[in-house]
């Protein structure tokens, strides 16, 4: 297998400052489509190309993140990270200096994360850049159950999963059912009663007009109960 085309490919690549964003600064959208990009990767690079190529009030800062990106190898793929943290910030003044910080690390996603995390709580005194809490529920294909997905506050989450292990250990059912009926038991794991009604329109030729005539009618429920008119 010949390696020489794919290897120019990843060498481009990994170089994404210098090789694709200074390259293409200034196409349009429709230009990069022409050259070959699908519309994904074109509004990519002419969004990375602007920041990194573009007019700017922070021009050294600039030139120092496209130096550090080409130095450390900084692809397409670590630079959107890059912006992925700056978005988290509330002072977007502060962004070049978020870009400084991860650019001078290698292009590894993982290390990028973290550090930037650690860098935009500290920049926004928040402590930890919490995702948005959120609660989803999704049928599983081909079968009678649904997947239940929350997202909140870590020490909500223990305590709530160390009461369903306790209630299903306890009734000898899976956790996830012990889970479920905590949550419609109100923490007591008893599904609340509902009273049912039974409603008939109270029809004289059908039920009669005297308490005798109305005697002989009988209704039974589901459960088994019988009463009387």
């Amino acid at each position: 297998m010949n390696h020489d085309r794919g290897a120019d490919f990843l060498a481009l690549y990994s170089d994404a400052m210098v090789n694709i964003l200074g390259v293409y600064h200034g196409s349009t959208i429709r230009q990069l489509v022409a050259r070959g990009a699908d519309t994904t990767l074109a509004r990519t690079i002419k969004k990375l190309s602007s920041i990194y190529f573009g007019s700017s009030m922070a021009a050294k800062k600039q030139r120092d993140c496209r130096a550090s990106a080409s130095a450390n190898r900084h692809t397409l793929g670590t630079l959107k990270e890059i912006e992925t943290q700056v978005g988290h910030l509330k002072d977007k003044r502060k962004a070049w200096q978020v870009r400084c910080g991860l650019t001078a690390l290698p292009a590894d996603l993982a290390t990028i994360r973290k550090r930037g995390a650690e860098i935009v709580a500290a920049i926004n005194g928040t402590g930890v850049v919490n995702p948005s809490k959120a609660a989803s529920a999704r049928r599983v294909n081909n079968t009678t159950y649904m997947d239940f997905h929350i997202r909140t506050e870590s020490n909500l989450v223990t305590q709530a999963f160390t009461a369903a292990k306790a209630y299903a250990e306890k009734e000898d059912i899976p956790v996830s059912d012990a889970a479920c009926l905590l949550m419609l038991g109100n923490a007591t794991g008893k599904v609340p009663l509902v009273t049912p009604v039974v409603v008939l329109p109270l029809d004289e030729r059908v039920l009669g007009v005297t308490p005798a005539e109305r005697a002989h009618a009988v209704l039974s429920l589901s459960n088994g109960a019988r009463m009387t008119v």
